[in-house]
């Protein structure tokens, strides 16, 4: 489970996402490349599950460390079908394990996180914690506000 080669190195921002919404949903000009469709939110988290554990992982281990870290229960149909999207779209390669006998002999997928996924999914995590930055405080303060009184 090591850390897959080619990940891209903190800064690289595309200029072109000047307005954005929530986890990484951006008003964007069409054609742009790569990153001109934005990631969503189940996307984002499967992305950094698959990133957590090294850099490759099982729907299975996907949906435990998505439970682990954020309570969240994601149905195997979920992750496969988002799982499926984030292949056609570059961003993951799924491949086909050996047979395990624990299993009753079936296989399982494994997903790597590609280098394009890596650049997809850092440039939503800059462009929410861009959003986020100063005003975290303000959100404290209200949540607070609202469940005291």
């Amino acid at each position: 489970r090591g850390r897959g080669a080619g990940f891209p190195e903190r800064g690289n921002i595309d200029e072109n996402y000047n307005v954005v919404l929530l986890f990484g949903h951006t008003l964007h000009e069409a054609g742009q490349g790569a990153m001109s469709s934005p990631l969503g939110d189940l996307e984002q988290i499967l992305l950094f599950a698959i990133l957590r554990s090294g850099g490759v992982a099982s729907g299975s281990a996907i949906r435990e460390e998505i439970k682990v870290r954020t309570g969240r229960s994601i149905s195997p149909g979920a992750v496969y079908t988002a799982m499926s999207r984030l292949e056609e779209r570059g961003f993951v390669t799924g491949e086909i394990g050996g047979p395990a006998p624990a299993r009753g002999g079936r296989r399982k997928k494994f997903y790597r996180l590609d280098h394009k996924g890596a650049e997809a999914l850092e440039s939503a995590y800059d462009q929410l914690a861009s959003m986020a930055h100063g005003v975290v405080p303000n959100l404290r303060r209200m949540t607070q506000r609202e469940g005291a009184g």
